[in-house]
């Protein structure tokens, strides 16, 4: 919004932003003449939920009195409710602000999001606008939130946050976030004990990432094309759903604990599910002589399975008679996940189809 210019820093192996990276990344822009004036660290990152080193970080930015250390903690912040994770806030005592979205991982439906700010004042000299028809005589004894933001007016946005906080208690919410780590571990574990797969990410919240590294079965895919092809397979089915990330540049699965009543058992369920997806996909390649991964694809094979693939393993697709009762565009977005709509029921088939997979999917494997 400011139209500043913007640096993506690199990450270590484990996805995170350490000081040495921001130390040297400040001299070359204060040698290029410009001012760095901002500095947003990540605690939980949207693909991997990977977490910056604050504390060296930190000790960067108190070199530059000019620098605004913003921490986004969008996701991971709501698991400092558990005092296990506190050790990954060290350094936070110099963060002028830091945000946490409860609507992504503490019970609060979408939208909501809490920001504390070491100095609010300088968000009000920044942001408020204070024309005639806004004065009264109570401006000196009241907060006036429209000061703290672009918008004039906002929605009682804290009022089902306290709903939460008062029906669960600190005790409860704990519960509930201890919970999910445990089933993402579990869940990580499983996937270690195959041979198939990789573990892509540092996990450390409710978060696994993991990708196909190779099959049973003598095919010409990369490891980015197996694991697209699996997880679009997966997605097919309606059985389980999962969206993709890039991890140190490799195509990678998200699996991520959401449902409040979350069981071991729904994770053995889901892992099975993802375990007989890639043994039936071994099969099909194997006894499929057509199928173009039995010999070295040529480039414009390899372009069409890629682009028919991606566009399953990248989105959800609803039936255009379900689309029909709920809006006339040819496109449609829940916020998180693009929706695919096709022409025809059938083009769900035929787009998604690539290895011929999906017309016995559902004898074949069990829900």
């Amino acid at each position: 919004m400011a139209c500043l210019r913007l640096r993506i820093l690199d990450v270590d192996e484990k996805c995170s932003l350490r000081g040495d990276t921001l130390q040297q990344a400040i001299e070359k822009d204060l040698q290029l003449g410009l001012i760095p004036c901002c500095v947003v660290a990540t605690l939980g990152s949207t693909g991997e939920a990977a977490f910056d080193n604050l504390k060296e970080i930190a000790m960067v930015c108190r070199k530059y009195p000019l620098i605004w250390l913003h921490v986004d903690a969008a996701y991971g912040g709501s698991s400092f409710v558990c005092r296990e994770f506190r050790y990954l806030l060290s350094g936070i005592e110099d963060a002028h602000s830091i945000n946490v979205n409860p609507n992504k991982w503490f019970l609060v439906n979408f939208d909501c999001n809490c920001i504390w700010l070491k100095d609010y004042q300088q968000f009000i000299e920044a942001l408020s606008v204070n024309p005639l028809y806004l004065e009264h005589e109570w401006m000196d004894g009241t907060v006036n939130f429209h000061d703290w933001g672009t918008p004039l007016s906002r929605r009682f946005r804290v009022l089902k946050l306290w709903f939460v906080m008062r029906s669960y208690g600190i005790k409860g919410l704990q519960h509930y976030i201890r919970r999910h780590c445990h089933l993402a571990s579990l869940f990580e574990s499983l996937v270690r004990k195959d041979s198939r797969f990789e573990v892509m990410n540092d996990v450390k919240m409710s978060l696994v990432c993991f990708r196909l590294i190779k099959l049973n079965v003598d095919v010409a895919l990369t490891e980015d094309e197996m694991t697209e092809l699996l997880l679009a397979y997966i997605n097919s089915t309606g059985e389980l759903h999962m969206v993709p990330a890039h991890i140190h540049d490799c195509f990678s699965i998200r699996f991520c604990v959401v449902y409040e009543y979350a069981t071991e058992e729904m994770i053995l369920t889901a892992w099975t599910f993802i375990q007989d997806s890639t043994t039936h996909l071994e099969m099909h390649i194997k006894n499929q002589e057509d199928y173009p991964g039995v010999r070295k694809m040529d480039s414009k094979e390899r372009k069409t399975l890629t682009n028919l693939v991606g566009k399953y393993a990248h989105t959800r697709t609803v039936p255009l008679s379900d689309y029909r009762q709920q809006a006339e565009q040819p496109s449609l977005s829940d916020c998180h996940i693009p929706v695919l709509v096709p022409l025809s029921n059938e083009n769900i088939v035929k787009m998604v189809d690539v290895a011929g997979l999906i017309n016995d999917k559902r004898d074949s494997i069990a829900p």
